[in-house]
């Protein structure tokens, strides 16, 4: 199982000692799953700051700037209740990258955790409650990009199937078979392989992709 954390989120936001952000809660989290044997040193993945134009799915341009230039209004600051600035733009922006890179590992290998996120109270425009960038939003938006390519290749490949071109191709191609790797030249597959015999439906066509 992966979890996905990073030491930059133990950067000194120089909050006050009263302040009320539990800064060191995911360094504590990490610590005591290590310590208890839940987790392995090499289960822990170490992630850096998202890029900007993750970000941007979600987020306004302007208010991205108010948060790394530090230009919030009192009103802003007081609903964020975090000081604006460099440091907390990276931070966030790394939390952000953190839930991402966890919810597309869930989607291959089933669970995943997450040790830097729990963003969500944010809003497209504006932070509140210690949230400045949207984690759940910004991850389920590339989540979504993917399942758009993913659904125009099924739709594809549908089609291909209902018009029998899935082993039958308009001009000559090289197949492969899948079990043994013998290579077949021509428009069709062959209904079953030549050399271990395997039916039709383990060709595909070739492809080199390295």
């Amino acid at each position: 199982m992966r979890c996905f954390y990073s030491s930059d989120l133990d950067l000194n936001l120089d909050l006050p000692a009263s302040h009320p952000f539990p800064g060191d809660k995911y360094s504590t989290s990490r610590e005591m799953l290590l310590q208890n044997g839940i987790l392995r040193p090499e289960e822990i993945i170490d992630v850096s700051q998202t890029h900007l134009h993750v970000l941007k799915r979600v987020h306004d341009d302007d208010y991205l700037s108010k948060i790394y230039h530090g230009r919030l209004d009192r009103r802003e600051q007081l609903a964020l209740g975090l000081p604006a600035n460099p440091k907390l733009f990276a931070r966030c922006a790394t939390e952000a990258e953190a839930t991402r890179q966890t919810c597309h590992a869930a989607l291959e290998e089933g669970v995943a955790v997450c040790l830097a996120g729990g963003t969500h109270h944010a809003f497209k425009q504006h932070g509140e409650g210690f949230c400045v960038f949207n984690d759940v939003a910004i991850a389920f938006r590339g989540i979504a990009s993917v399942e758009k390519q993913h659904e125009a290749r099924y739709r594809k490949l549908l089609a291909n199937v209902k018009e029998g071109k899935v082993f039958k191709k308009a001009k000559s191609v090289k197949w492969k078979c899948r079990n043994c790797g013998y290579i077949h030249e021509g428009p069709e597959a062959p209904d079953s392989c030549p050399a271990c015999l395997h039916p039709q439906s383990f060709y595909e066509v070739m492809c080199e992709n390295y």
